[in-house]
């Protein structure tokens, strides 16, 4: 078992001892900072983005493509 593994075992064993409510304001708890997560990485990329765009290194895009985009982006992050 990989060092990664065992102390992410370790965790869910530790995370198991807490009383029902506990776990579930944990589980609260990770969602929101993994949300908090994405978040901030959405606004680093859109600084870079609104950079390259005074810089003219952007190329035109359409909304449609733009929207995949977004769409797909958002997906990724939801199933990570």
């Amino acid at each position: 078992m990989s060092p990664t593994a065992r102390t992410l075992d370790e965790a869910l064993d530790m995370v198991e001892t807490l009383p029902d409510e506990q776990q579930e304001m944990l589980i609260d708890i990770l969602h929101k900072r993994r949300i908090e997560k994405w978040r901030k990485e959405m606004a680093k990329e859109a600084s870079k983005d609104i950079e390259d765009f005074h810089a003219g290194k952007l190329e035109g895009k359409s909304v449609e493509e733009i929207m995949r985009n977004v769409r797909s982006s958002s997906n990724d992050s939801s199933e990570a």
